[in-house]
């Protein structure tokens, strides 16, 4: 984020409070995402990270849908670390969250669409065609890449 930059939290603070407060969405606290991180945490991180990206850099685009996509990307109710080998979660979760996010938070068909992508170019078939589907993924593995690393020093010092 841009130093000097002041951010106004008050719709991230609204969309967190109308997705995350919910008693569905803090089943997400029970399953590991990655490197010891729950997928509610990551989700949070991930969210909060596009939302201050897109307004620090004065990105014009559908904010609140971005936030939720965001917020909802990794919403499946599963630890893929349990599963059998070759179940293919990196490929298949980004559909499952968007059809869960869509029975649960009514999603707009732009933000399944940014949910559903996110996992470009791993999942070839769903594309970023919008410039907030783009931020999710780079925010997305800039969260995932700085939580791997921070439970790898963790490992260290122990």
């Amino acid at each position: 984020m841009k130093k000097g930059i002041f951010i106004d939290y008050s719709l991230f603070d609204e969309l967190f409070a109308e997705i995350c407060l919910t008693e569905k969405y803090q089943s997400l606290k029970n399953n590991i995402a990655h490197a010891g991180v729950t997928t509610y945490d990551h989700s949070v991180n991930v969210a909060k990270a596009c939302y201050e990206y897109a307004i620090s850099r004065g990105v014009k685009c559908d904010l609140r849908s971005l936030t939720r996509a965001a917020f909802l990307h990794d919403y499946y109710f599963y630890d893929w670390h349990k599963m059998p080998l070759f179940t293919f979660h990196g490929i298949k979760h980004a559909k499952t969250a968007a059809r869960n996010a869509t029975r649960d938070y009514n999603l707009t068909p732009k933000e399944r669409r940014i949910i559903e992508s996110h996992m470009y170019p791993l999942n070839l078939f769903h594309p970023p065609l919008s410039k907030e589907a783009r931020i999710l993924i780079k925010m997305d593995r800039k969260c995932t890449i700085g939580e791997m690393k921070s439970a790898k020093k963790k490992k260290k010092t122990v």
